[in-house]
């Protein structure tokens, strides 16, 4: 909860605070902007706050357009406690994440060398450990947990978990440290800062003046940013604040915020209602249709129409170059229907990782993009080079490097942009090329042969760093911090002829990452000159610097196309939105659990705590990470207004399987039909012709001249009979392996026999089919011990056996937040199927389940013809001795699974287990065989496919009577055709044909081209 301020007493009227609260697009931004508008009408000096820089750009231009931008101050959050620190005359300023880093490695090492550490002594010697520790007590800082108080927590904690032993306590005593330390030096990390600032504050709020504030475009609130709030509300100032909010599930990760903001003292909520009118007509009913029904468990049909589109791409590369080349289709050359650049946004949540791709495919496609992302500062020219000086200042015997590598960084500084007049740098090059024939064996050599190279008796910049860090660390870092200082003015000047510089993005870059450098050698100036024990060692020291990272370049800019993160756009609209990367693990992200205690250790905390008779740690339970997760994407979906792309792509860039994020089943789930995706093989150059696509000259260059490197006249065929016996000797064919080799034999000799192993375990991998499967026979085995059936009257029992047998049912994923989702999938799938078989009017009743052949010990099946028969069959439905095979399929199935086209597509498997059954049961008739699909999420089509005889179940109403019904001579024939194609198929590897299908035809052709690119022969 945040903290309770005492309202200004006095005869002064208390000023409620104003909650505005709405589903999004609902109006409230215009509630806000038009209360700001009067505040500066009135003279009043409002204040706007709002989440991101970009979002302050965005709003400052809209005031703007209005003719009060002069009139309003726009800030963030860091703004506005700047303010209020100058109101109050709070000068004391926060350490920043670097300086608080190396507190806590200072405090670790000393805990090491002091030998309190056991549990955690391997952990602590690591390099991410301080920074780590840092984030924590920050963290506990925000909850107000003094040392005092989480210790008790701990020793609460060990007292009823005897399998944390001493762990707790070793945080309790790294955690009391790190804020002794920060109390002796005088200095306050973030938490604390806002913790003094708003104490002192409370004491004197009338120096806040009243002024206006209003906090718009935020989903969410961190707790000391709700202490902010409840101190400006309770100094007498008028207070606003925006939030999408309302009772539907998409809303669950807010329903604490919401309360806790409504808690506050004389806090008056306003609601506005749904609204569409922000959508462009063509596009409102799929838009605000996605909008309102996402994650809802009752909701109608969405129809797509053109508004929603799916990409599906084999690749990264190739998923970003379809939304580049639909991108510019979009904009289509600045047409009269085009979009312009700025109202096209890519949200991606992993942006860091991707953003280098990105860069080079926008480039690639000709398209102007504005993209900010997160960089170390190790990795710019500037900072690179001044490190690689740095190095060799600190190296203290010159002599001793034999290995070259100083030397190397030597060269590297010289070479470092404003280091070398342009005139020198082939004096550069004569260095290097003294290193290259091993002329320099050490730093020493390196300098002396500089010196009579350059014609200068010494390098300046190398001796005055020497002579600092002669010194002590204070001066050292001193020095350091001038001649950084010096080496970015010669940057600024190099070639400019004392002009103004103006520098370009990638120089901006490079100058603002040595800024950052500047201001770790001051921090650490101001550190050591309180406690000389916090200079770092020279390795740590270099590795630290390196490791600090910078936000770089801008997520919004006039004329491009914004490429940012999910959070970065919750508070803007876009005409056209495109969801790029939508994986497993990105999104929805993966449980991110803090390094030192996860959300089960913390409520386990939270627990002995109360046990104890303690307050808990933590306010309230752990953060609800699925919830959390469905709001951002909720958010952020409906922030296009007219075109909405969502994407996703199915392997690496090195072939390994990528697998989609289990949020596009909840957005397939409501849209119907679901869009047909638009693909891009894994490494395709060519384009398909498609109009809603546009690639560059420069792609469409790559196109053109892309050969064919297909080489028919290769004997695709084992010639070795070693090789040819390894590969068809087997006790038992099962069907999936025969069918997987008329699919394309190169892949079934990689996936049935090489088998190369996967990178990730197998307890690792979904098995969300294998979960389906248990449950909808877990219940139709439960109601066969009910003597129940499965029809109208029943459907209500079976929906409440589903419930019980999902939640029963093991882990599906060791991921809690995949775990949650993949049971909410089950859950819906299990029951649409029922729902569904219930009304199907079937006489039949499942009687067989999971009946094995040549696994699990029982023998294999002979079906004549040398082939012997494994396999399991999911379900068999009896009535009588009419027997109907049934086989599950969790994706998507339709004409491709009918009864005509099982020899086309090379579908045995259903054929095979009717001739397997009719062997095991003598008696027992085939009279069907059919695919069931349960959650078919793309067509929503749960009508099962396969082959069924005229006189069967005629009253049956899920059969597709024109494809899937036949005579019992054709259903005859369908097995005895299966049974030739098969054995056909075990003489042809018996002969070690190889022949590779067409990659277009490939079992992976409809989503990434080739299976093995790297391995198969058709395409080396």
């Amino acid at each position: 909860q945040p903290r309770q301020f005492s309202p200004v007493g006095g005869d002064r009227s208390v000023v409620p605070l104003n909650l505005i609260t709405g589903p999004v697009n609902s109006g409230k931004a215009a509630i806000v902007l038009d209360a700001v508008a009067k505040a500066a009408a009135n003279g009043d000096d409002p204040i706007l706050v709002v989440p991101t820089r970009a979002d302050s750009d965005l709003l400052r231009r809209e005031l703007a357009a209005g003719s009060i931008s002069q009139a309003v101050r726009v800030t963030r959050f860091r703004g506005l406690w700047e303010l209020i620190a100058r109101r109050v005359g709070f000068d004391a300023r926060p350490l920043d994440d670097f300086g608080c880093q190396r507190i806590a490695r200072a405090v670790t090492d000393q805990a090491l060398a002091e030998g309190q550490l056991q549990v955690l002594e391997q952990s602590a010697r690591t390099g991410g450990f301080a920074s780590a520790l840092a984030r924590f007590a920050a963290e506990l800082g925000e909850v107000r947990a003094s040392p005092q108080k989480f210790a008790t927590a701990m020793e609460a904690w060990q007292a009823a978990s005897a399998g944390r032993d001493g762990y707790g306590l070793e945080l309790a005593l790294l955690y009391r440290a790190y804020r002794e330390r920060l109390q002796r030096l005088g200095l306050r990390d973030a938490s604390g800062y806002l913790t003094e600032l708003l104490d002192q504050f409370e004491r004197e709020p009338e120096l806040w003046r009243q002024t206006p504030v209003y906090f718009y475009g935020f989903d969410d609130f961190e707790l000391r940013q709700l202490d902010t709030i409840a101190a400006l509300s309770g100094c007498g100032a008028e207070v606003t604040v925006s939030i999408p909010f309302e009772q539907r599930a998409a809303f669950e990760a807010r329903e604490r915020i919401v309360a806790q903001l409504r808690a506050l003292p004389d806090s008056v909520e306003t609601q506005s209602d749904a609204s569409s009118v922000h959508y462009a007509a063509s596009s409102r009913d799929a838009l605000f249709g996605l909008e309102q029904g996402l994650f809802e468990e009752r909701f109608e049909a969405v129809n797509p129409g053109e508004a929603i589109e799916r990409f599906r791409s084999g690749g990264p590369r190739a998923e970003l170059e379809l939304i580049a080349a639909r991108i510019a289709a979009l904009h289509d050359g600045g047409s009269e229907d085009g979009l312009e650049y700025e109202q096209i946004a890519v949200a991606v949540r992993d942006l860091d990782d991707a953003a280098p791709l990105i860069a080079e495919v926008f480039a690639a496609a000709d398209l102007p993009i504005a993209l900010r992302r997160r960089v170390p500062i190790g990795h710019t020219a500037l900072v690179r080079g001044f490190l690689s000086l740095l190095d060799c200042a600190l190296c203290e015997d010159t002599a001793a490097d034999r290995s070259g590598v100083l030397v190397a960084k030597l060269v590297a500084w010289l070479r470092t942009p404003g280091v070398t007049a342009s005139e020198f740098r082939g004096r550069v090059d004569r260095l290097e090329a003294k290193l290259l024939r091993g002329e320099l064996g050490t730093l020493f050599a390196a300098e002396e042969a500089w010196s009579e190279i350059s014609g200068q008796p010494q390098n300046f910049a190398l001796e005055g760093l020497r002579a600092g860090f002669a010194k002590g660390p204070g001066e050292g870092y001193r020095k350091a911090g001038e001649q950084a200082r010096r080496l970015l003015a010669a940057t600024a000047q190099e070639d400019r002829h004392g002009c103004a510089p103006v520098f370009a993005a990638g120089e901006l870059r490079d100058a603002a990452a040595l800024g950052e450098l500047i201001k770790a050698f001051d921090q650490l100036d101001r550190l050591v000159a309180r406690d000389a024990t916090l200079a770092p060692g020279s390795g740590q020291l270099l590795a630290e610097l390196g490791g600090r990272t910078l936000a770089s370049g801008e997520s919004l800019i006039p004329g491009a196309v914004s490429i940012a993160t999910p959070l970065a756009l919750r508070a803007r609209r876009v005409e056209a939105l495109f969801v790029a990367r939508l994986q497993e693990g990105a999104f929805p992200r993966t449980m991110t659990e803090d390094p030192f205690l996860d959300d089960r250790d913390r409520a386990n905390i939270n627990r002995a705590a109360r046990g104890a008779g303690l307050k808990p740690l933590w306010p309230g339970d752990p953060v609800d990470r699925v919830a959390a997760e469905r709001h951002l994407l909720h958010a952020l979906l409906s922030r296009a207004t007219k075109l909405l792309v969502y994407s996703s792509h199915t392997h690496s860039e090195a072939g390994d399987p990528a697998n989609p994020s289990l949020f596009i089943d909840d957005i397939e789930d409501l849209l119907a039909p679901a869009p047909e995706p638009l693909s891009r093989a894994l490494g395709q150059i060519d384009w398909p012709p498609n109009d809603k696509l546009r690639p560059s000259p420069y792609q469409s260059a790559l196109a053109a001249v892309r050969e064919g490197r297909r080489h028919t006249d290769r004997p695709y065929k084992l010639l070795d009979q070693t090789a040819i016996d390894a590969v068809s000797s087997r006790d038992a064919w099962s069907a999936t392996s025969i069918e997987a080799y008329l699919r394309c034999p190169m892949a079934w000799l990689v996936d049935r026999f090489l088998r190369p192993d996967e990178l990730e375990s197998e307890a690792a991998q979904l098995s969300f089919g294998t979960a389906a499967h248990n449950v909808v026979q877990g219940l139709f085995e439960r109601f066969q011990s009910e003597q129940l059936v499965l029809n109208g009257a029943s459907v209500k029992r079976a929906l409440q056996l589903v419930d019980e047998l999902v939640a029963e049912h093991k882990a599906i994923s060791p991921d809690p937040v995949t775990d949650r989702i993949e049971r909410r999938r089950l859950r819906r799938a299990a029951a649409a199927y029922l729902v569904h078989a219930a009304s199907s009017g079937s006489e039949f009743v499942p009687g067989d389940f999971e009946l094995s052949f040549g696994i699990d010990g029982a023998p294999p099946v002979d079906l004549g013809d040398g082939l012997l028969l494994s396999g399991k069959i999911d379900r068999v439905d009896l009535l009588g001795n009419a027997a109907i095979i049934v086989d599950y399929k969790t994706g998507k199935i339709g004409s491709e699974q009918s009864r005509i086209n099982w020899a086309k597509k090379g579908l045995l498997q259903l054929a095979l287990y009717a001739l397997a059954y009719e062997t095991l049961k003598p008696g027992k008739q085939v009279v069907g065989a059919l695919y069931q699909p349960i959650g078919d999420r793309e067509t929503k089509d749960l009508r099962p496919r396969g082959a069924i005889r005229d006189d069967v179940d005629v009253d049956r109403t899920d059969i597709v009577k024109r494809s899937d019904r036949v005579s019992d001579d054709d259903f005859a024939r369908l097995l005895s055709e299966a049974l030739k194609v098969a054995s056909g198929a075990i003489v042809a590897i018996g002969r070690g044909e190889l022949e590779p299908t067409d990659p277009a035809k490939c079992a992976y052709g409809r989503d990434g081209g080739c299976a093995y690119p790297g391995i198969c022969r058709r395409l080396a």
